[in-house]
């Protein structure tokens, strides 16, 4: 790799053939579309990582893991989970559905000191994750809040994303009708 100049990593993980699990992939694209993405900012699709997610977040200074989280709260509420916490939690596997591959990445990083200085969740609480394509209506409504997050995250992070004038039209080539 090494050729890889951006700093933060915003990685969305998810199973677009999963109801509200698409809601990360679904975030990439929209950051996609309403902003113009600065070049030390990668917007990756992390689908279902996984085990794969350590090697996803090789680096990257920082990286916004955006994903469903179970958390306790009406559907389409956002959390933010620092790596502090995401690294206390006792039951940290549950906090989303690809969790082990989240937990396994920041233990890792944490041992051999080459991953990410910082992880970030940016969590959504699905309303439902069965099989099927489409975002719930409060999981829908909720992406502007979602991708607000990640914009607010960036800009923390000495990272501003500016708006495009005029968006483009977000990829979501999962809903597309064959």
């Amino acid at each position: 790799m090494g050729m890889n100049t951006a700093k933060v990593g915003v990685i969305g993980v998810g199973n677009v053939l999963m109801g509200d699990d698409a809601a990360g992939p679904f975030a990439i694209k929209m950051l996609k579309a309403l902003c113009v993405i600065p070049e030390q900012v990668a917007l990756v699709d992390g689908g279902t990582a996984g085990l794969a997610l350590p090697g996803l977040m090789d680096g990257y200074e920082s990286v916004i893991v955006v994903d469903t989280v179970h958390a306790e709260g009406p559907s389409g509420a956002v959390f933010r989970y620092d790596q502090a916490t995401l690294l206390a939690a006792p039951c940290a596997q549950s906090i989303t559905p690809h969790d082990s591959g989240l937990l396994d990445a920041l233990l890792l990083s944490d041992l051999t000191g080459d991953g990410p200085r910082e992880v970030v969740l940016i969590g959504i609480v699905p309303d439902q994750t069965v099989a099927g394509i489409g975002l719930s209506p409060a999981v829908r409504n909720a992406m502007g809040g979602l991708v607000d997050a990640v914009v607010a995250e960036l800009a923390r992070l000495g990272v501003p994303m500016a708006r495009r004038e005029t968006p483009l039209d977000p990829d979501l080539w999962w809903e597309r009708s064959p």
